[in-house]
């Protein structure tokens, strides 16, 4: 199954980081797309230890084939990270079962940022250098 990777965060902050893109601050309210399903890191702070998603996942019991078209797949929750701030995340993926190329995604950016409240003009500016579009 195709789709597009998810993720609002409800508490606290998050960094992502995409190869050649920069780094974008996510704060509570808001809401990260995706639409190609690119590679992408999150991170509580800059210099914190990477741990690839499928790792993440083993860790809390969950089987790693996430992306089967299983309609019984859930994840309620699930634990990362050590004893830094605290961060809540919903986390998914919207799905496109056809494995026909779907031209209006395609056509979408790689990032898309919604962000829950009022930013500052630095923000937007970092959010334009890493190539996402804040709304």
């Amino acid at each position: 199954m195709n789709g597009a990777p998810f993720h609002i965060v409800t508490e606290g902050r998050a960094l992502l980081k995409m190869e050649g893109k920069g780094t974008v601050e996510l704060l509570a309210g808001d809401l990260l797309v995706l639409p190609g399903g690119a590679a992408h890191t999150l991170v509580s702070e800059s210099h914190a230890e990477r741990v690839p998603f499928y790792d993440l996942l083993r860790a809390n019991g969950i089987d790693p084939d996430w992306a089967s078209d299983r309609s019984d797949r859930r994840f309620d929750r699930w634990r990362a990270g050590g004893d830094g701030s605290r961060t809540r995340m919903v986390n998914g993926v919207f799905g496109f079962p056809s494995p026909r190329p779907n031209h209006v995604i395609a056509a979408l950016p790689d990032v898309i940022l919604i962000r829950g409240r009022l930013r500052s003009d630095e923000s937007r500016a970092r959010c334009a250098a890493a190539g996402s579009r804040e709304r």
